[in-house]
């Protein structure tokens, strides 16, 4: 993109950095669950969701950092670490997306309900002096330490509700999103569903957070790219929901590498095709290929373009 060498390699090494601690969390959680099939779960989730693009294709995206980020920090609740650690990751996972901070009210929430007051308050504690640094920030750029740089530019006047209106098209609009370019997250949830252990509370309301914020933004498009890139950063959930599915529903392994391969295909469909304006919807994407008689140039093409 034009930018000097040391630039552009760090640019792509940190995210790919990240995306192997992501892998390495997720698969050392799902060993210390007893859940053998950790790995091919990891597989599938990897060329079935949305981090594919991001962590490949799209390294310029910070998505990959945060899914990096969140496998530590799901680690670090999970087993207990001292939530100063918790306290830290939020703080960084802050830093790379503001609506992260969002990751405290489950995280409260869940403590709260198990009795770990104590906690509570010693998180409370350690995301202060970030919060406070960033309320003075607010407040010597744009006079209010309530008001951030979205709010001072205008962008947000009408673009955002409390009401998540737009989660009809972060889940199902035809243009790049969720459950209809990536429906393995459907098993992956499910999976989550049937654990039965009270952290798969903590892991639902995360991904409950990401619905929330994404759906109460720009009536939820502001994620429209390939299956909605903000669920990049779900990673480690849906890769140890779905190890979870697996574990019981294992005779449904066909069911799973064929929604895996089904957003792959899409994936190298949406990559090689030449696709003006915004990015491309189902229809579109059908459109290209097959009724303006595409598909028979998809090697070629595909070669191209890798």
């Amino acid at each position: 993109r034009g930018d000097i060498l040391v630039h552009s390699l760090a640019a792509i090494a940190a995210p790919l950095f990240l995306f192997i601690i992501a892998l390495l969390f997720s698969l050392e959680i799902c060993k210390k669950e007893g859940l053998k099939t950790g790995a091919l779960a990891l597989v599938l989730t990897f060329f079935g969701t949305p981090i594919i693009r991001y962590a490949s294709y799209d390294l310029y995206y910070t998505h990959v950092v945060e899914a990096g980020l969140l496998a530590i920090l799901i680690y670090c609740l999970f087993y207990k670490k001292p939530i100063v650690y918790s306290g830290a990751l939020i703080v960084l996972l802050t830093i790379v997306r503001y609506t992260s901070v969002l990751y405290l009210i489950p995280i409260i929430g869940y403590l709260w309900w198990k009795n770990q007051r104590r906690e509570v308050v010693t998180l409370g504690v350690a995301f202060a002096p970030f919060l406070l640094a960033i309320l003075g920030y607010f407040w010597l750029s744009y006079g209010s330490p309530f008001t951030t740089g979205y709010a001072a530019s205008g962008a947000l006047t009408g673009n955002f509700d409390l009401i998540p209106v737009g989660i009809v098209n972060v889940l199902f609009s035809t243009q790049s999103v969720l459950l209809l370019w990536s429906p393995l997250v459907l098993l992956s949830l499910y999976g989550l569903w049937q654990w039965r252990d009270d952290r798969k509370w903590l892991l639902i309301g995360m991904f409950a957070t990401m619905l929330w914020h994404t759906s109460a933004f720009f009536d939820g498009t502001t994620g429209y790219s390939f299956s909605n890139r903000y669920y990049a950063a779900m990673f480690p959930i849906f890769a140890f929901g779905f190890a979870l599915f697996f574990q019981k529903h294992s005779k449904l392994f066909w069911l799973a590498a064929i929604l895996s391969v089904y957003n792959f295909s899409l994936f190298l469909l949406t990559i090689s095709g030449d696709f003006t304006g915004f990015f491309p919807t189902l229809e579109g994407v059908y459109s290209y290929w097959v009724e303006k008689g595409n598909l028979a140039k998809f090697p070629q093409l595909i070669i191209e373009k890798t």
